[in-house]
C-alpha cells in the first residue's frame, strides 16, 4: 500500500478463511457492500487491467468508494495473455507483463513488499497451449517476485497441478472449481474440489472460486451474476489506499518510449521526464529491465520464433515491444 511499510503478508493476515465476490463489471459501491452482506463476505476481487482484461469499472476511485462503504479487503488480479495470444505465451513475455502488473497495482495504491498479486490464466488458455501457458505464468511470477510482491495464479486445477512442478511457480493459487450456485460457509479453500490437498497447502496459499455459472444455472446476488469465493485472508490486501498514483502512463509505457528515443538522452531525458511529473529513476530502472527483455526477444527473432516482415511487427507490437528497438538489437547481434 502506497505510503505504508509492510513486513510481509503477516502484516495484514489473521490466518482465517473469508468469503468474497468476483464480477467483471464493478457494481456501485453501495450495491457491492450489500451484496457482501447477503453472503456474509468481506472482500471483492479487483481487476487492475492487463492485455486480456474485458472487465469494466475497476479504478482506484472504485476501490476508494468501496472502502468508504465498508468493504475491508480486495483480491488484486491481472488479466494476462490468453488463448488468442498463443504466440505471446513465452517466459520473456510473462516477465514483461509481470512488471506491467506491478506498475498497475501501484496505480491502485498497492506497491509494498509482500503485496499479493494474482495472474488470471484461464483454463481455455492452458488447453490451447499447455507448456507455453505455463512458461508465461512462470515468467510472470518471476518478475512479480523480483519486484518484491507475492505472485499468485488463478486457474483450473488441470493447469495449477502441472504448474506446481515448475521451478518457478506462484506463492499461492486461486482455484477455479465450481460446485454450487450459492454461498456455503462450510467450504475451505484448502479442500478445493479437484485440487490435491498437498499443493500450496500452507495457511495463506489458497483461494477457491467455488460458486459460479455452470450446468445452465447462474450464480446471482441481488440480481447480478457473480462468482463466490473463499480465501485465506493472507492473499488479500487491505482496502485502505493512501494516494494512488495519478500518472496516465505506466512506467513500462514510458520506458518503451525512452527506448524509442521519444524522451531524448542523458540530462535532457531526466529533465523532460521530471517536468512531466514522472520519476526519472524509476523509468531508467524499467529501461534497464526492458533492455534485458529486448535482448531475449531479439534472440528469439533470430531463432524464427516471431515470424517475419509485417507479421513480426504486428506480433511484437501486440506483445508491447517496439519493433524498431527490437530490430536494432537484432542488427547488433548479427554484427557480432
Amino acid at each position: 500500500m502506497a505510503g505504508t511499510k509492510h513486513r510481509g503478508r503477516e502484516s495484514w493476515g489473521m490466518a482465517m478463511a473469508v468469503h468474497g465476490l468476483d464480477r467483471a463489471a464493478a457494481p456501485g459501491a453501495d450495491v457491492a457492500r450489500k451484496m457482501l452482506d447477503d453472503i456474509g463476505g468481506t472482500w471483492w476481487n479487483v481487476y487492475i487491467g492487463g492485455p486480456g482484461s474485458s472487465a469494466s469499472g475497476w479504478t482506484p476511485d472504485t476501490v476508494r468508494a468501496y472502502r468508504e462503504h465498508g468493504v475491508g479487503h480486495f483480491l488484486l488480479i491481472y488479466a494476462g495473455r490468453q488463448q488468442n495470444d498463443v504466440p505471446l505465451l513465452t517466459e520473456s513475455q510473462g516477465e514483461h507483463d509481470g512488471r506491467d502488473a506491478c506498475t498497475r497495482a501501484a496505480l491502485f495504491g498497492y506497491s509494498g513488499t509482500g503485496i499479493p498479486l494474482c495472474l488470471d490464466l484461464e483454463g481455455k488458455t492452458f488447453d490451447a497451449a499447455p507448456a507455453r501457458s505455463l512458461d508465461y505464468a512462470s515468467g510472470w511470477c518471476h518478475a512479480v517476485r523480483a519486484a518484491g510482491l507475492r505472485p499468485g495464479v488463478y486457474s483450473n486445477p488441470r493447469a495449477l497441478v502441472p504448474l506446481a512442478q515448475r521451478a518457478v511457480r506462484p506463492d499461492w493459487v486461486w482455484v477455479a472449481s465450481w460446485v454450487t450456485h450459492q454461498s456455503d460457509h462450510g467450504l475451505d479453500p484448502h479442500r478445493a474440489t479437484g485440487m490435491p490437498d498437498d499443493l500450496w497447502s500452507k495457511t495463506g496459499q489458497r483461494a477457491w472460486q467455488y460458486a459460479g455459472e455452470f450446468d445452465d444455472h447462474t450464480c446471482r446476488v441481488r440480481g447480478l451474476d457473480v462468482d463466490i469465493n473463499v480465501a485465506d485472508d493472507a492473499v488479500l490486501v487491505p482496502a485502505a489506499i493512501k494516494g494512488a498514483a495519478q500518472f496516465t502512463k505506466s512506467v513500462v509505457q514510458l520506458a518503451t518510449e525512452v527506448l524509442a528515443g521519444k524522451w531524448g538522452n542523458g540530462p535532457e531525458r531526466v529533465k523532460r521526464l521530471t517536468a512531466a511529473g514522472h520519476d526519472a529513476k524509476a523509468v531508467q530502472a524499467e529501461v534497464n529491465k526492458l533492455l534485458q527483455s529486448v535482448a531475449q526477444v531479439a534472440a528469439e527473432v533470430l531463432a524464427g520464433k516471431w515470424g517475419n516482415g509485417p507479421d513480426r511487427i504486428k506480433r511484437l507490437t501486440a506483445a508491447g515491444f517496439d519493433p524498431i528497438v527490437v530490430q536494432a538489437e537484432v542488427n547488433r547481434l548479427l554484427l557480432q
